[in-house]
């Protein structure tokens, strides 16, 4: 997708939960890359091609589950100028 095809943004925040805690937080972007940050004492953060690939490497056999803050991907228009404007 480029910077000129960019009508809206799906930008949706997330958490994994793991038997009953929650164990890191995350983004899905508009290109459906997934970031994800643990909230372990390493605190590192993971790039992720799309959210299925996060959850098969971290689901844990259906332990964890990804719990949706923003809910389902909503199109929002990008408004406004910006340094993405063409």
């Amino acid at each position: 997708m480029s910077e000129k095809e960019l009508k809206e943004v799906h930008l949706r925040r997330f958490y994994i939960e793991r038997k009953g805690n929650i164990v890191a937080e995350g983004t899905e972007f508009t290109n459906g890359v997934c970031v994800l940050s643990w909230l372990s004492f390493a605190h590192s953060v993971e790039v992720h091609s799309n959210i299925k690939e996060l959850i098969r490497i971290h689901g844990h056999h259906d332990e964890a589950v990804v719990r949706w803050i923003d809910g389902p991907r909503i199109g929002v228009p990008v408004s406004g100028s910006s340094q993405f404007d063409m």
